[in-house]
């Protein structure tokens, strides 16, 4: 798709329509926390989003999430659009950044492939972030192989939603990564119990590494193409996880100021007005720095994302615990949505890497600089 250049009207209008979807459209179906909607439901929201140009596709989605990812008000747009999105539902935001994504990678790779909603993508491999081997194959060190990493003996699972057809992953070839479409039938893979957390679709387990590719990159484009995809996994999972705990705070202040113990509401209790701050702190942290960082040239540079990773989950992951704490007993019943919120800033944490995975990670680049 081509690149463009958005204004900052523009945006306001894309986020203001984005509101009004997420408030008359997506809480229809994700609103009973401990219900999970059907195939049919999430692939009509799908279609909708689609049909106003939000998923990517071709010069008619003007305004898709990732079109333009160099550029720092279309970053900033679509890490506030999954801000909201997950803000309903943080399973469907981030099926929604996986086809957005892969809409970029096909345009980028001169593939061609058929419905987006059927496709799935793989985007990394099967040892978190590479155990160093990537962060010395993308510093550009001749003699590291990721072999282990994407055509491993173990299976790679992924997320994804029910009804794909098409799987989009990396595939190492010679000394780089290269880029293959397979239908699902040809492959050997599974439907596997979901981690906790993504609700809403599916989980799979790639048991066999792919050994077809459909592109011939270079190892210049090879690199930059895959750190490209890994910063916007890096940054959609921080705007994801904000929008999630956004949720959680929203839930919890509520809860507090109606619940009455000891002879008063629970928000006047000081171990409970403790609770809400940290809430507070961890969603201002996060949403403050998806505020200022599209407009900071470090947001291109995969290792600074990741950084803002390694802090930045914990605290939300502290935060949604403390979002339960808040709620008591009452915080452990799937209808309350606090424990959806708990399982959902968990699995976010890990997605693309742990926390001491991004460590290590970061801690190789500085070492093989």
């Amino acid at each position: 798709m081509t690149p463009l250049r958005f204004s900052q009207a523009d945006v306001e209008l894309i986020l203001d329509e984005m509101d009004r979807f997420v408030a008359t459209r997506l809480h229809a179906v994700f609103q009973k926390h401990e219900n999970v909607p059907d195939l049919e439901a999430v692939q009509g929201l799908l279609n909708e989003l689609q049909v106003q140009g939000l998923l990517g596709g071709g010069e008619d989605a003007p305004r898709a999430l990732w079109s333009d990812p160099d550029e720092p008000t279309g970053v900033y747009m679509s890490l506030q659009i999954l801000r909201r999105l997950a803000g309903c539902s943080a399973g469907f935001a981030y099926r929604c950044h996986q086809i957005a994504v892969a809409a970029w990678l096909l345009d980028r790779l001169g593939l061609v492939t058929g419905r987006l909603k059927s496709l799935a993508l793989i985007s990394q491999g099967s040892l978190g972030l590479g155990q160093g081997a990537l962060a010395d194959w993308l510093g550009g060190r001749s003699e590291a192989s990721l072999q282990d990493w994407l055509s491993p003996d173990q299976p790679i699972y992924f997320h994804t939603g029910e009804g794909w057809e098409q799987l989009l992953l990396p595939i190492w070839q010679a000394d780089r990564v290269q880029w293959g479409l397979a239908s699902r039938a040809s492959l050997q893979v599974e439907s596997v119990p979901a981690a906790p957390g993504f609700d809403e679709i599916g989980c799979f387990a790639l048991r066999a590494p792919v050994r077809r590719s459909q592109t011939e990159l270079s190892c210049r484009e090879s690199r930059e193409v895959l750190a490209e995809v890994l910063r916007m996994d890096a940054l959609a999972m921080i705007a994801i996880a904000s929008g999630s705990l956004r949720r959680a705070r929203e839930l919890a202040w509520s809860y507090a100021r109606d619940r009455r113990q000891g002879g008063c509401k629970i928000v006047e209790h000081p171990a409970v007005s403790l609770m809400l701050a940290d809430i507070d702190l961890a969603l201002s942290a996060t949403e403050n720095w998806l505020e200022v960082a599209p407009d900071r040239p470090g947001v291109m540079d995969l290792r600074w994302v990741l950084a803002a990773r390694a802090s930045l989950h914990p605290a939300c992951c502290q935060a949604a615990d403390q979002a339960i704490q808040v709620h008591g007993g009452n915080g452990y019943m799937r209808d309350y949505g606090l424990e959806k919120v708990w399982r959902e800033q968990q699995l976010l944490r890990r997605l693309g890497g742990t926390g001491m995975e991004i460590k290590l990670y970061l801690s190789q680049c500085e070492r093989s600089a």
